[in-house]
């Protein structure tokens, strides 16, 4: 019961926060997808935007697996794709985008940054390690008596 109601704690009050980064990426993604395809790559065809749309959908996916199982470096996995989001959207202004695209493909990237950057998720990453750390200690313990 102990660690059914710590669970519950934990998912109370981080899981709105994971999904709300998690969101904010993939409509970042989405945004900038949309810009580039209509912009950069108005001649291309649709197999190149299904497969680019794969590609980005796994590293997207995978950072954030990577920052649920307490990997450090999952965190800047998914602050590249923001970055890259808003990097790449930026220069499609010359082409006269439409305004709301434009704005909202502005606008995720650094929303996601900001939640990323939030007290709550630093908290939330700094628990998601500690969780992994026992659990590293606890399959050493069983290996080590295993052994025995």
């Amino acid at each position: 019961m102990n660690q059914n109601s710590k669970l519950k704690d934990f998912l109370a009050r981080f899981f709105p926060t994971f999904l709300c980064t998690y969101f904010l990426s993939c409509l970042a993604v989405g945004c900038t997808l949309s810009l580039v395809w209509s912009t950069y790559l108005l001649s291309a065809d649709i197999r190149s935007f299904l497969i680019t749309t794969a590609i980005v959908t796994v590293i997207v996916t995978g950072g954030h697996i990577a920052v649920v199982r307490g990997r450090p470096w999952g965190l800047w996995v998914v602050v590249g794709v923001f970055l890259a989001c808003l990097f790449i959207v930026l220069p499609t202004y010359g082409y006269r985008p439409h305004p709301f695209s434009y704005t909202t493909g502005i606008l995720f990237p650094l929303l996601g940054l900001l939640v990323l950057n939030s007290k709550r998720y630093r908290e939330m990453r700094i628990c998601l390690f500690e969780i992994r750390e026992e659990r590293t200690r606890d399959r050493k313990a069983r290996a080590a008596k295993a052994r025995r």
